[in-house]
């Protein structure tokens, strides 16, 4: 007897889902048409201050991040996006924000943005969001840091790292 439950052919992936946006009419969305970026930002906007604007953050920072519903990948948007989750005291938002900080980093070629990325990453770690060590054990990968021979060591690093103070 397997534990694990097989999906029968009937159940539907979730997570490749379209989501009809609420402002479209019953027309368009059984067409096949789903939600925008527009969309996301105006209910951002509609929800801020509520817990679905966290949720409705990561969606449009993801967007941002890989061009999902029709968003311009934007590395500077998926980062105020997660800056933001990160604000609602978020761990996973501020994982991303780190995320994203390295990226934009690898992009200029900003030692300090990549560095600041790492930080965000274990400082949501050490706070509980235990996802985060894969981005971290990627980030240890990435083979650009010196004189660090282990993925302990680079952990140690980081926890040296965050003796210094947050400005944000």
């Amino acid at each position: 007897m397997s534990i694990f439950k097989r999906k029968s052919k009937e159940e539907k992936d979730i997570h490749n889902t379209d989501i009809p946006a609420n402002n479209q009419s019953s027309e368009t969305k059984s067409s096949g048409d789903t939600m925008t970026i527009a969309d996301i930002e105006k209910a951002i906007e509609h929800y801020r201050g509520t817990p679905d604007a966290a949720v409705l953050l990561d969606v449009a920072g993801l967007a941002y991040l890989r061009g999902d519903y029709g968003a311009k990948e934007d590395i500077d948007k998926a980062i105020s996006c997660y800056e933001s989750l990160d604000a609602l005291g978020d761990l996973k938002g501020r994982c991303m924000w780190g995320k994203c900080l390295q990226i934009k980093g690898l992009e200029t070629g900003e030692k300090f943005l990549f560095s600041l990325g790492c930080y965000k990453i274990y400082d949501s770690y050490k706070n509980g969001y235990d996802p985060a060590i894969e981005e971290l054990r990627m980030s240890y990968e990435t083979g650009l840091f010196e004189n660090i021979d282990s993925f302990e060591d680079f952990l140690a690093f980081c926890e040296d790292c965050s003796n210094i103070k947050d400005v944000n």
